[in-house]
């Protein structure tokens, strides 16, 4: 795990912002070997939530965060599932298969 520690600039950000933030910090750093989560702290304390608009920090960071995620107005990915839909086909020969998409 990495432990990444900020000093009072990080909270000069907008709400806005705070995904690409979360983003771009876990993605980097995870793409180092042996680091599969990350853990931020500020100002000497680690963070539960990120210091603009709540974001929750209360377990490490992994890349399940997603990156560069489409969400609609409202949905806060802090809050949301990933799921797994599964669309039906059939072959020339009528035998059903599954695809699966991840969202």
């Amino acid at each position: 795990m990495a432990t990444v520690e900020f000093s009072a600039p990080f909270a000069d950000y907008t709400g806005n912002e705070r995904t690409e933030i979360v983003e771009a910090i876990t993605w980097t750093l995870t793409a180092m070997t042996g680091i599969e989560k990350v853990e931020l702290w500020y100002e000497g304390s680690k963070l539960s939530e990120m210091p603009v608009d709540g974001f929750p920090l209360d377990r490490p960071l992994t890349r399940s965060v997603g990156i560069n995620l489409e969400t609609a107005d409202g949905v806060s990915s802090a809050y949301s599932t990933p799921v797994t839909l599964y669309f039906s086909s059939q072959t020339s020969n009528e035998e059903q298969y599954y695809v699966p998409v991840q969202g």
